[in-house]
């Protein structure tokens, strides 16, 4: 197994993350991971045939990588409950109580005197109205005029 210098600070970075969260130990589980590596002299693609007519075999190197895990925690929150006391309280209670109390009145007698009265009644009665118109009329008028005329004897 190769060791790399990447793994050992990985592992450092881990354990300090787990002395920040010791109460969630089981939180972290572990995940291997395989990686092919080949050697970089050695490095040929698909296309290409091994010089020496054989294959590589591929370098195996182990990586622990702590991955965290979500845990679940239950946790009980009482909720508060309304409790009614029952509280007796005296109040006084009003009585309503019917009293007589006489006060004098003056008392008022009515007496029915009679008296006249004159009343005054309009009539209406139509009266004629005279009105003077002046009429011009042209009467004839005679004046007799004396003329002498001198009749011959005869």
């Amino acid at each position: 197994m190769v060791k790399n210098n990447n793994e050992s600070t990985i592992r450092s970075n881990n354990s300090n993350m787990k002395k920040e969260n010791k109460k969630n130990d089981r939180s972290y589980e572990r995940v291997f991971m395989n990686n092919k590596m080949y050697e970089q002299n050695n490095f040929h693609y698909l296309n290409e045939a091994p010089k020496n007519g054989r294959m590589l075999k591929p370098i195996v190197q182990e990586k622990i990588i702590e991955v965290m895990k979500p845990e679940i925690q239950e946790k009980i929150i009482e909720v508060p409950q309304v409790q009614y006391v029952e509280k007796i309280v005296e109040v006084p209670q009003v009585v309503l109580q019917e009293k007589l109390i006489h006060v004098p009145k003056p008392v008022i007698h009515e007496r029915i005197k009679k008296l006249s009265k004159t009343v005054f009644k309009e009539k209406i009665v139509e009266v004629p109205q005279i009105k003077v118109v002046d009429k011009v009329v042209e009467v004839p008028q005679y004046v007799y005029e004396e003329k002498i005329i001198q009749v011959p004897k005869v």
